[in-house]
């Protein structure tokens, strides 16, 4: 099984690669409107997303603000930008693991995705 994980990243990075070496791009999350009236200021918020058992990046994860459109995918090194607000929730989704949610409460975020079926009952 971690084998087939490996090979699984391998692959997927190895299509990042590709796309942006063939004019692909990096997303850029949208900036939110600018506050009014006593709202909280949007920061721009860096974090990084890792698999929760053994530490390794993920690649390809999406990073959303609840409750808005605004959404990033996670680099090659797990790493994303996105512009939130203090109390904001990001969401973050990948394929193969837990939805998570954080509340944005520091411009720097780690955040650690639960890989499904490693909760003591299949792994």
């Amino acid at each position: 099984m971690r084998e087939l994980r490996i090979c699984s990243r391998i692959v997927v990075r190895m299509v990042v690669v590709l796309a942006l070496a063939f004019g692909g791009s990096t997303a850029q999350a949208a900036p939110l409107p600018q506050s009014q009236s006593g709202m909280a200021q949007s920061q721009t918020v860096k974090g990084q997303v890792l698999d929760k058992r053994d530490g390794e990046p993920v690649l390809g994860a999406i990073v959303g603000i609840k409750g808005s459109n605004v959404t990033a995918a996670t680099d090659i090194d797990g790493r994303f930008t996105i512009n939130a607000r203090n109390g904001d929730i990001l969401t973050v989704n990948y394929v193969g693991y837990y939805a998570t949610e954080v509340k944005v409460d520091n411009a720097i975020i780690e955040i650690k995705l639960q890989p499904m079926g490693t909760d003591g009952y299949g792994d």
